[in-house]
């Protein structure tokens, strides 16, 4: 019974990790092969983003960028509204804008309701 209620959640949480990665594609033109996605991923799952994390996250995905590339990726999805910019130099950080918001909303939305019984909800 457990074992089934814990499978139930994991297909929950891959449904709402592909909703928001599909909706994240939608908002970068529709290529797959972005590196912003894996901010935008981040951000959309509600995690600030530091361009220290950044640059790791694409190197461990097999992307060759620079730091500054790195910089002027996060300073684009700022200036276009995907991300906000908080603080300055290095402790600046970055959090869903408005338009990452209303995805992650609209997906948290359209979900289907947990069972009351279901522990994991």
């Amino acid at each position: 019974m457990a074992a089934e209620r814990h499978r139930t959640c994991q297909v929950a949480r891959t449904r709402h990790y592909d909703a928001l990665w599909r909706g994240a594609v939608g908002l970068v033109g529709g290529d797959e092969d972005r590196r912003e996605l894996l901010v935008l991923m981040d951000a959309a799952l509600g995690l600030e983003v530091t361009r220290q994390s950044y640059e790791p996250a694409l190197a461990a995905n097999g992307v060759a960028a620079s730091g500054r590339s790195a910089a002027r990726d996060l300073a684009r999805l700022t200036q276009v509204g995907l991300l906000v910019s908080h603080g300055d130099n290095r402790g600046r950080r970055y959090t869903p804008g408005l338009v990452l918001e209303r995805l992650r909303a609209g997906v948290i939305q359209a979900r289907p309701a947990a069972p009351a019984s279901d522990p994991f909800a």
